[in-house]
């Protein structure tokens, strides 16, 4: 399940959109989750910005029974990653970001704030005011 997304402001306009984002979920007694890097590379079209830097509590095992080490475990989290649908959150949490700085920079009211998503096909639909 998707548990947040942050866009990191460019520190010049000409430079690309990045930030993080964290994943995670429960299994019986245990909770999992992974987090990486990721970068606008083209308008819309989002990449990890480095896939052998995720960062997980998630210890993976070899056919030995041996402790992956992060290297090793690299392939493994990005076909997790893959699967997931990381990149619809991120450039919902982009686009958010860039519709408050436009009104930042306008001047303007921002508008309602929509909550993001908890979950694997849900919506919440709540909105809230920004202040």
């Amino acid at each position: 399940m998707h548990l947040g997304t942050h866009v990191a402001p460019p520190l010049n306009p000409d430079w690309p959109y990045t930030g993080q984002t964290v994943w995670g979920g429960r299994a019986a007694d245990s909770a999992a989750g992974v987090s990486w890097d990721w970068i606008e590379v083209a308008q819309g079209v989002i990449a990890i910005a480095d896939p052998m830097m995720m960062i997980t509590n998630l210890r993976l095992i070899g056919n030995e029974g041996e402790v992956l080490t992060a290297h090793e475990a690299a392939p493994h989290l990005n076909g997790i990653v893959h699967g997931l649908p990381w990149q619809a959150e991120v450039q919902r949490a982009l686009e958010e970001s860039q519709r408050e700085e436009r009104h930042r920079a306008t001047g303007d009211a921002p508008p309602a704030r929509r909550l993001g998503s908890r979950g694997a096909g849900s919506r919440d639909s709540g909105f809230i005011p920004l202040a």
